[in-house]
């Protein structure tokens, strides 16, 4: 088994681990190794590990260079399709990330080919080192990925009204629905910051950190899942506006978080993900739940806060005492006793805030901490009919 050192500017230096046979680093999601880097190629190197000696190839269209351990001479800058031996505290340069590898046997000569050893991968997007040999060892840092999708710029189609539909549990809000509401402003109508919320906000759409720059508008969004993002795409793309949006899956960010937490060994829990906001419990002792923090700050990015859980329980339960019954469809809001309307963004109470309104549960801001807060099916069952 040969251990490689990772380092990279402003990171801490991380281990892993490549077994015997070939494994492949690249940007690509069927390699062994995911390096997501605008310069890292979908395949960029391929690895060869036999009897403990150590042999790599640079595939096609990549660029690396390789500095032997205490020589004078410049650095081997590789050549694609060609077998480079390596010895131990050889280091491997690619843009600004360095490589270090112990454990190699002296080299007596060139290794011969091998079948590919294919290993359990990830499944979601990893930004920077993902480690994902099998039996892997001391594990890298990780930082999430997320892709931007830019709307469509195809003409709208004509549009309806139809009779309002709940919104699935999945989707953060109605996003089919064009029920009367905020109008959609057209490319000849100059957009503003508040136009364009109220827009977005009428098709259930919270965007954050908005921002224009030459006529295009960008924001960051936090989606549940996959079929969510899809649903926002293509709400996005029937506005025909100049919208740039990165949609963060909250699914991606709490597999990212879990696979930190158990690198670091930490005590801490996983409790949920929403809209960006990490929720977790364990250790009550300020300094560790900051250690703790500030590591997954470290590892994946995107995240827009982490918090520590505390007991809440009766907070909540005054909370469902409040709700006459909510609708998650187009414009959602929670009906509160005495006949009182909250929309997202306003006030239920002095320490809840409404986020956002799901089938059969709200989401809400309390005291900092997002909550998802289940209510029976006859609550939402008066609105829907």
């Amino acid at each position: 088994m040969i251990l490689a050192r990772v380092g990279k500017e402003g990171l801490e230096d991380r281990l892993f681990s490549i077994e015997d046979g070939l494994s492949t680093l690249g940007s690509g999601l069927d390699c062994d190794i995911v390096l997501l880097d605008d310069e890292i190629q979908q395949q960029h190197l391929t690895f060869r590990v036999e009897a403990n000696q150590f042999a790599l190839m640079l595939m096609p269209a990549a660029n690396a260079f390789l500095q032997r351990h205490q020589s004078k001479e410049e650095p081997i800058y590789l050549r694609a399709q060609e077998w480079v031996s390596c010895g131990n505290d050889d280091m491997l340069g690619i843009d600004g990330i360095t490589i270090t590898f112990s454990g190699i046997a002296p080299v007596t000569e060139s290794a011969q080919s091998a079948s590919p050893a294919r290993r359990a991968m990830s499944l979601i997007s990893l930004k920077w080192m993902v480690p994902i040999l099998a039996g892997l060892g001391v594990a890298c840092g990780i930082i999430l990925a997320i892709g931007l999708s830019s709307a469509s710029d195809s003409p709208s189609s004509a549009r309806t009204a139809p009779a309002p539909t709940q919104a699935s549990e999945t989707d953060p809000a109605h996003l089919t629905s064009d029920a009367p509401g905020a109008p959609v402003p057209s490319q000849d109508t100059a957009l503003t910051a508040a136009s364009l919320e109220k827009t977005l906000a009428s098709k259930g759409i919270s965007p954050k950190d908005l921002e224009e720059s030459n006529g295009l508008w960008s924001f960051t969004l936090y989606v549940p899942d996959d079929a969510a993002r899809e649903k926002v795409r293509e709400t996005l793309a029937s506005l025909n506006l100049p919208l740039s949006a990165d949609i963060i899956l909250d699914s991606d960010l709490a597999t990212a978080v879990e696979t930190s937490l158990t690198n670091m060994q930490s005590q801490a829990e996983l409790v949920s993900v929403h809209s960006g906001v990490v929720t977790l419990k364990g250790p009550e002792e300020t300094a560790e739940q900051q250690k703790i923090i500030a590591t997954l700050q470290g590892d994946v990015s995107d995240m827009a806060e982490v918090v520590f859980d505390h007991d809440d329980a009766e907070q909540i339960a005054a909370i469902k005492k409040q709700i006459s019954g909510l609708w998650s469809g187009s414009f959602p809001y929670v009906l509160l006793t005495g006949d009182k309307i909250i929309r997202p963004g306003q006030p239920i109470n002095d320490s809840a805030t409404l986020i956002g309104v799901e089938k059969n549960a709200l989401i809400v801001d309390l005291d900092g901490q997002n909550k998802r807060i289940e209510v029976n099916d006859n609550t939402t069952d008066e609105l829907h009919q």
